[in-house]
């Protein structure tokens, strides 16, 4: 962490929180990189660079591997004739594909960052990690909120 060039840091770091938001660490819990850089605001691109700073404990699985959504059989069928269970696999599925799934190698990565005794200024559970998280995270969500337009609310 200490090799991170200091413009890059607070995005990786960012990237560390939105992993480590689970309640426990489980590869069952693996997050989708669409979703993640979305939460972010990073280009495909971007985000893989800061991925590329954290090659050593993370991995990002499937990424590249092509979508069909024909495999699922008829899209326009409606959702009350799906079991559950297989909404949920299908949830997985797209996830994994649209760009893969990422999680930290081993736990222990996990577990040292959100242990401020080990991890120090590094922590991504300490207040100014915590404060600096959420300004980032509300200042994605207003972005997005510009870009969204509601039919008669006067606005063009």
């Amino acid at each position: 962490m200490q090799r991170i060039p200091p413009d890059i840091l607070p995005t990786v770091l960012f990237l560390c929180s939105l992993l480590c938001t689970d309640a426990s660490y489980s590869r069952g819990s693996e997050t989708g990189v669409v979703l993640r850089s979305n939460m972010l605001a990073l280009s495909e691109i971007k985000f893989q660079a800061v991925c590329n700073h954290l090659s050593a404990v993370l991995y990002v699985h499937g990424h590249g591997d092509s979508f069909d959504s024909t495999q699922f059989g008829d899209i326009n069928r409606p959702f009350q004739h799906i079991a559950p269970s297989a909404i949920i696999g299908l949830s997985f599925d797209i996830r994994r594909r649209l760009g893969g799934s990422i999680y930290f190698y081993h736990k222990s990565f996990w577990d040292f960052l959100i242990d401020p005794t080990r991890s120090g200024t590094f922590c991504v559970t300490s207040p100014p990690a915590a404060d600096a998280y959420y300004k980032h995270c509300l200042s994605v969500v207003l972005k997005y909120e510009e870009s969204y337009s509601l039919r008669g609310s006067g606005e063009v």
